[in-house]
C-alpha cells in the first residue's frame, strides 16, 4: 500500500499535480521552493489518495496550507 500526495498550483487553481508517493516506511518528502516551485505568500491545497493491489481510494478532503517566510 502507498499514499500519493497531490498539490494544486496555488491560489484559485483547481489543477492538481502528484508531488510524491509514500509507502509508510521508506520515503519522506519536504516541499521546497527549489524542488517543488513553492512560492512564498501563496496558499496551496493538498490531498491524498491511498493505492493498493485493489485500486485507488477517493481523494481525501483538501487541506489548505499557506506559505510564509521565516524571520
Amino acid at each position: 500500500m502507498r499514499y500519493d500526495l497531490f498539490r494544486n498550483q496555488g491560489g484559485v487553481s483547481t489543477d492538481y499535480t502528484k508531488v510524491e508517493s509514500y509507502n509508510g516506511k521508506d520515503r519522506q518528502h519536504t516541499l521546497t521552493i527549489l524542488n517543488d516551485s513553492i512560492i512564498q505568500g501563496i496558499t496551496y491545497k493538498f490531498r491524498v489518495m491511498a493505492v493498493n493491489a485493489y485500486g485507488s481510494s477517493d481523494f481525501s478532503e483538501e487541506v489548505n496550507v499557506g506559505v510564509s517566510s521565516f524571520p
